[in-house]
């Protein structure tokens, strides 16, 4: 996520998240907001497996990982500790803090 080589639903607000993971379309998405609710951290995909087009200047995913919910906030305290340490160094020219990172 730091270097932007992973791209989380974290990272976008929702009604991005149906034009990054654009397969998701084939499914019912309320259905997964009510997973993701229930015990779905993130959905994740990395940026070596983005499509070739873009939408909007976001990458589309094709294919996708998922954490749950443990998991994600391990994911967003180890990403946050990480962003301070970084901030030193990098003036905040990269990534900031992820939605949800108050949790």
């Amino acid at each position: 996520m730091y270097k932007g080589e992973i791209l989380t639903t974290l990272q976008l607000n929702e009604s991005e998240i149906d034009t990054v993971f654009g397969m998701m379309k084939l499914f019912h998405w309320d259905k997964t907001r009510e997973i993701m609710e229930h015990g779905l951290g993130c959905i994740y995909g990395h940026m070596k497996d983005a499509a070739p087009m873009h939408c909007n200047g976001l990458p589309m995913f094709f294919a996708w990982q998922f954490l749950d919910k443990p998991d994600t906030k391990k994911l967003i305290k180890i990403y946050n500790k990480l962003l301070k340490k970084m901030r030193k160094y990098d003036k905040g020219k990269r990534c900031g803090e992820v939605f949800g990172a108050a949790e």
